[in-house]
């Protein structure tokens, strides 16, 4: 059994905008509920802006805990938690919002809760999801 990850979205690295948007694009297209004319909007509307607020947030966090804590290690697992959000957010146009968002929520509530900075951080991920979906 190997210790690699399945999808970019188990990677313990920051996801950079083009291999996000090309997951999400390509899952959605294999679904079948986007066209490939409606690819543009799904980039424009909802996945740029996304994870344009991903960056942000662990760019953030990571300036503020300063010498806190371990660094390294704090920044692999606040990343590990943003890409787990990321990789709920490749489901939209092929699934109703409020599970996109009930599956966000539910794991921040699970995994996000432990440390006030990851949790910060997640919900500012979680708000602006909320946002392009327009709720």
């Amino acid at each position: 059994m190997s210790d690699q990850p399945k999808t970019i979205f188990e990677k313990d690295e920051q996801i950079d905008e083009a291999t996000y948007m090309a997951e999400c694009v390509e899952y959605a297209l294999e679904m079948g509920f986007v066209k490939e004319e409606d690819q543009k909007r799904l980039e424009e509307s909802y996945l740029k802006p996304i994870h344009q607020i991903y960056r942000q947030a662990i760019a953030e966090v990571m300036s503020e805990i300063g010498d806190e804590q371990n660094t390294e290690e704090f920044k692999t697992l606040l990343t590990k938690r943003l890409n787990a959000i990321l990789e709920r957010t490749k489901r939209i146009g092929t699934t109703d919002p409020n599970n996109i968002m009930r599956s966000i929520s539910d794991y921040i509530s699970w995994a996000c809760k432990t440390d006030t900075y990851i949790e910060y951080a997640s919900e500012c991920l979680a708000q602006k999801v909320l946002d392009v979906l327009h709720f």
